[in-house]
């Protein structure tokens, strides 16, 4: 099923991937396995200037991947997992052009996305 999904996006206009890894703790950046973790650098490598990852409220599963075209995370009330149904809205809302995006990295993630770094337009 992986090497299918990987094949279907080489003829896709946009892929998305959209990621929930939880975390267990503040202390617990709900990493991805090392075969999800294989999965979504492939499909980004296959299309990465057509790539849109989604992670819900874990902004730490980027840290190492390969770059996609963007990166969008989710955040809100509700603790660890947050309001899931206002990411998903917002997120289709955002692929639609109906929404801008904005915001900036409330934590530190890597040298390579630093607290306070994000785009808005």
């Amino acid at each position: 099923a992986r090497d299918q999904a990987v094949s279907s996006v080489a003829a896709a206009d946009t892929v998305v991937v959209s990621i929930f890894s939880q975390r267990a703790t503040y202390r617990d950046n709900g990493s991805l396995g090392v075969a999800d973790r294989l999965l979504v650098e492939r499909l980004v490598k296959a299309r990465p200037q057509s790539t849109v990852v989604m992670s819900y409220g874990n902004p730490y599963v980027v840290d190492g991947l390969a770059a996609p075209s963007a990166f969008v995370v989710g955040y809100g009330e509700g603790g660890f997992y947050g309001n899931q149904q206002a990411y998903v809205d917002a997120f289709i809302r955002l692929m639609q052009g109906e929404i801008a995006p904005r915001g900036r990295l409330p934590v530190h993630v890597s040298e390579r996305f630093p607290f306070g770094s994000g785009l808005h337009y």
